[in-house]
């Protein structure tokens, strides 16, 4: 996140997403972008967005190409979305509120990167992964393969 400076505040085209915390057991507490949330309007960030074709292979056939190895390259990637960043232009549309503490005073800012909870973040995950195989393939044709 970036706070947003205050002449760049007044910005008409500026969005600024609600955000919540998710609480579970055996995790810490999730901060997460509520992008789905409607505005005055009726009208949320994720019914304007573009949110790409389904990359993904369907499972079975997944599977199935894994049959046809002896071993295969199996990888968890821990943060994906806070991993992509979001591009200049874009940055705008997710802002959000947020202070430290209570006795802070409250202040806008700018997500950075991609946020659990917009519509296009499964895509963009999946589609940057394609593109660092194709950039870094010829480095490591086996795991390309």
């Amino acid at each position: 996140m970036k706070l947003v400076k205050e002449e760049e505040q007044d910005n008409p085209d500026a969005v600024y997403v609600p955000i919540l915390a998710v609480a579970v057991v055996t995790t810490r507490v999730r901060v997460v972008c509520d992008s789905s949330c409607k505005g005055k309007d009726g009208i949320s960030i994720n019914d304007l967005m573009m949110k790409g074709p389904v990359l993904q292979d369907d499972l079975r056939h997944l599977l199935m190409r894994w049959r046809k190895y002896v071993c295969c390259l199996v990888a968890d990637i821990t943060k994906m979305y806070l991993q992509i960043k979001v591009s200049e232009v874009d940055k705008d549309y997710q802002r959000l509120l947020w202070r430290p503490d209570l006795k802070s005073a409250v202040e806008a800012y700018r997500m950075l990167r991609v946020s659990f909870g917009s519509a296009s973040a499964p895509y963009l995950a999946v589609r940057t992964l394609q593109q660092v195989a194709h950039d870094e393939g010829d480095k490591y044709p086996e795991a390309k393969e």
